[in-house]
């Protein structure tokens, strides 16, 4: 059963937190409002590769099947705080971070009962400040432009077990992109979040920070609810229902695949709602992120 985000009781929490947090958010510029268009442009590889990344994730779980307990599994987390070359534009207060720590935890503990519970905890472990107006103004491609490869290459910590989040302006009407697991070894690896994402910025209604939520989940192997258009092989998650279109603002109901017999998740981290929508992983998505941590990132 969904449980609406708004019975949360760390979301209602929160968004006190987020009030506080606003007053201190260390924010230059204007950002924009995203109403419309996607929040994230990740996309699953071509069919042969995944058909590959998939054999490789069964194979794994066959041979060791057990889904490590919730909170057993820590990931340190450094914070890249991109801004403008004059620094004006693009800062992140510290309270900011920190309740981006929270929010994720609170994510991946599973909102008190709205989710599954998953075996991932974030430490946070540093934070450094680059000002570049060319990595600040980072795009999206699905092979890295050259400025974030070379921002990443001098930035990056930790190594593949590592949680890398770059905040920056983030060009174009996307909030952010997370690198899949698999993809560690070319050098791209994290996750880039629009800076007025975080709790407390001015990214309304996705200010309260679900967009890192969502892009870790593509850090640790997690595909959109809706990819796949209605079909197999989908998400490649059972317990997710498919969905051909991402969900748009926070809606009662949504079902972009009427053939199949369950409307879309729209509380789903993984789909593309305003943040007050987003609760939720599921038991499946959960167990998949713990088969990608070890495969990829142990």
């Amino acid at each position: 059963m969904v449980t609406k985000l708004t019975r949360n009781p760390f979301k209602t929490l929160r968004k006190f937190f987020i009030w506080l947090v606003a007053s201190s958010f260390a924010l230059a510029g204007v950002g924009c409002r995203r109403t419309e268009g996607p929040r994230c442009p990740n996309s699953g590889p071509p069919p042969e590769a995944r058909r590959l990344i998939e054999e490789a994730l069964q194979e794994f779980r066959f041979n060791f099947p057990q889904v490590r307990p919730p909170g057993s599994v820590k990931i340190p987390v450094y914070f890249h705080i991109l801004t403008s070359s004059d620094g004006k534009e693009g800062r992140v207060s510290p309270d900011a971070i920190q309740l981006q720590i929270r929010v994720l935890n609170a994510a991946f503990a599973g909102n008190y009962g709205a989710g599954a519970a998953t075996p991932f905890t974030f430490e946070y472990v540093a934070t450094d400040t680059e000002a570049n107006d060319t990595w600040f103004k980072m795009q999206y491609e699905d092979n890295a432009t050259a400025e974030e490869r070379a921002a990443k290459a001098k930035l990056n910590k930790g190594g593949k077990g590592a949680l890398n989040i770059y905040t920056a302006k983030v060009e174009g009407d996307i909030l952010g992109w997370g690198r899949f697991p698999w993809n560690y070894s070319e050098g791209v690896d994290g996750v880039v979040v629009r800076y007025t994402t975080l709790p407390g910025g001015i990214e309304y209604p996705n200010n309260e920070g679900d967009t890192a939520t969502h892009e870790v989940g593509h850090w640790l192997g997690l595909f959109h609810t809706y990819e796949g258009n209605c079909g197999p092989p989908g998400d490649s998650v059972d317990d997710t229902p498919p969905g051909k279109d991402p969900a748009k603002g926070c809606p009662n109901h949504w079902d972009s695949c009427p053939q199949i017999q369950f409307p879309d998740a729209v509380h789903n981290y993984m789909n593309a709602t305003n943040d007050q929508c987003m609760n939720q992983f599921t038991r499946d998505q959960s167990s998949r992120m713990d088969g990608m941590h070890l495969l990829h990132r142990t």
